[in-house]
Order: C-alpha cells, then sequence, then structure tokens
C-alpha cells in the first residue's frame, strides 16, 4: 500500500510543482505587460501648479535669503577683525602705559618722536576698530531691512504656496486613480477568470494549469494593484 502512495504523492507534488512554475511563467509574462503603466502618465511636479505671482515671490524670497547669508558672512569676517583689533589695541595701551610709567615725558627730542609714534598708533587702532563698529552696524541694519522685507512677504507667500500645493495635490490624485484604472482593467479581468476557473475547472485534469494562473492572479492582484490604491493629498 505505501508502494502505490509514494508514486501518487510524487506525482502530486510534481503536478504542484508545474502549477507553480507555470504561475512564474505567467508572472514575468505579466510583468513585461504591467511595469510601464506606471509611466502611462507624465511625471508631475509642484512647480508645474504655481502661480506667477507665487514664482516670483518665490525667487524674491530666495534672493533675500542669499543676500541675508553673503551679509551675516561679511559680519562675521568683521567681527573677527574688530575682535583682534581690539585685542591688539588693549595690548598697545597696556605697553604704551608701562612705557610711560618708567620713562619721565620730557621736551626731550630724542624721547618725543617715540611718544609721537605710540600715540599715533593707538590711534589708529582706535580709527580701526571704529570703522569696523560702523561697518558692523550698517550691516545689522541691511539685515533688519532684509529680515522685515521677509516677514511681509510670508503671508502672502504661505497662502500662494499652500493654494499651489493643493493644486498638485488634486492633480497627482487624479493621475493616480488613472493609473489606478490602467492596472485595474488589466487585473480585473484576471480575477474574474480565477474565480471562474476555481469554481468550474479547479478539480479538472488540468488543476495544475488551473491553479497557476489563480496564484498568479492573486500575485498581481496584491503585488500590482493593491498598492496602487489611490490616496487623497498625495
Amino acid at each position: 500500500m505505501k508502494t502505490l502512495l509514494q508514486p501518487e504523492k510524487l506525482f502530486s507534488l510534481t503536478m504542484w510543482l508545474v502549477a507553480i512554475l507555470f504561475a512564474w511563467f505567467l508572472m514575468g509574462f505579466g510583468g513585461l505587460i504591467i511595469r510601464d503603466l506606471p509611466l502611462a502618465e507624465h511625471n508631475l511636479t509642484p512647480e508645474q501648479f504655481a502661480t506667477p505671482q507665487f514664482l516670483v515671490l518665490k525667487q524674491t524670497k530666495k534672493n533675500i535669503e542669499i543676500e541675508q547669508s553673503e551679509k551675516s558672512d561679511q559680519r562675521d569676517l568683521l567681527q573677527q577683525s574688530l575682535s583682534a583689533a581690539q585685542s591688539q589695541y588693549d595690548t598697545e595701551h597696556v605697553n604704551f602705559q608701562n612705557w610711560l610709567a618708567t620713562r619721565a615725558v620730557t621736551n626731550q627730542s630724542d624721547q618725543n618722536p617715540e611718544l609721537i609714534a605710540r600715540t599715533k598708533r593707538l590711534e589708529e587702532l582706535k580709527v580701526s576698530q571704529v570703522s569696523s563698529q560702523q561697518k558692523i552696524a550698517d550691516l545689522d541694519h541691511q539685515l533688519l531691512v532684509l529680515s522685515q522685507r521677509s516677514d511681509q512677504l510670508y503671508p502672502q507667500y504661505t497662502e500662494l504656496e499652500q493654494t499651489s500645493n493643493q493644486l498638485y495635490d488634486h492633480a497627482v490624485f487624479k493621475q493616480q486613480l488613472k493609473v489606478f484604472g490602467y492596472r485595474l482593467l488589466f487585473i480585473l479581468p484576471l480575477i474574474a477568470a480565477a474565480l471562474w476557473l476555481f469554481v468550474r475547472h479547479r478539480k479538472s485534469k488540468y488543476w495544475p494549469f488551473v491553479w497557476g494562473f489563480i496564484f498568479f492572479a492573486l500575485f498581481r492582484f496584491f503585488v500590482a494593484l493593491v498598492p496602487y490604491l489611490p490616496s487623497q493629498g498625495g
């Protein structure tokens, strides 16, 4: 009895292998057909739905940000220069005070030139500090003006951006519906045929091919259709 069952089991396993191989063949063939369906519609970008007014505001906002970045970098460099000048001035001033403390300031001609030179050096350093401070103050004012301009643009920019995004999301949703429709037209007949074969021929002598087709239809349903269900809002 066992000897008779073994060939039957082997035959059954062979038939299931045939069913799987047939399903695999159909999957490969079907993949060649369906793989181009997502490309049936051209790719959409948010820029396609931006109004001319929004594009102008977007470019203006970008220019402001670039200018802010440049002026901020300039301010950082000036601040570094100012810090270095202040440090140098403090050092020179301390040295000058020490020099005065160890020498009697007289009207002797051999000391007056050095006194004048040291004093002039301190004055130059002080002028450099004041100049850097003024430049930093000017940049701070320019940055404030740019920030105010950016703040003024923000409400209108946000409103126009939201409108553009809504138009884009709606267009993407419509495109997803079309792509889903294309796939549904291809896969729905497969599901219908698989149901018919399951009801009528799952126990026929051709059952390996019937089940192979059923596996193929189920695979296409869950892999090539369900993930493409459209979602509102992108």
